[in-house]
């Protein structure tokens, strides 16, 4: 089958009802309260990257630098061919670091929301959230 070609005016666009063309404030309609995320957290952060990004070192003391990527669609990490920075780094920030019971979430991209919860089965200390 070969590529087809169409011309559509948006505006008609705009009864499709699989479309998300705007930002409504109005929350939606549910049987439950709805709450924001940010009320829920006892704290929310972010970490951070070296300068030139993350690299991959042979020889030298790293920490993992944890990002979106690593986490799955089924909430597990997935540790293969994992991101690193260097320990020296990693131990002069001040936030980003994983610890036990974290919630880690996924907070932007194509699949924003992917979420995984650290337990005491996560095999690795130094680990930094980006």
């Amino acid at each position: 089958m070969g590529v087809v070609k169409a011309t559509v005016k948006l505006s008609s666009l705009s009864s499709n009802a699989n479309l998300r063309l705007c930002f409504s404030k109005d929350a939606p309609k549910t049987s439950r309260e709805l709450v924001k995320l940010l009320g829920c957290l006892s704290l929310f952060e972010s970490g951070s990257r070296p300068k030139g990004g993350i690299v991959y070192f042979e020889d030298e003391e790293v920490a993992l630098s944890l990002g979106g990527e690593q986490i799955g669609k089924d909430g597990k990490i997935n540790l293969t061919n994992m991101p690193l920075v260097p320990l020296e780094f990693y131990n002069t920030t001040e936030k980003g670091m994983v610890k036990q019971d974290d919630i880690l979430v996924c907070k932007d991209g194509a699949l924003t929301g992917k979420c995984c919860f650290v337990n005491f089965n996560f095999p690795i200390n130094e680990v930094g959230r980006q």
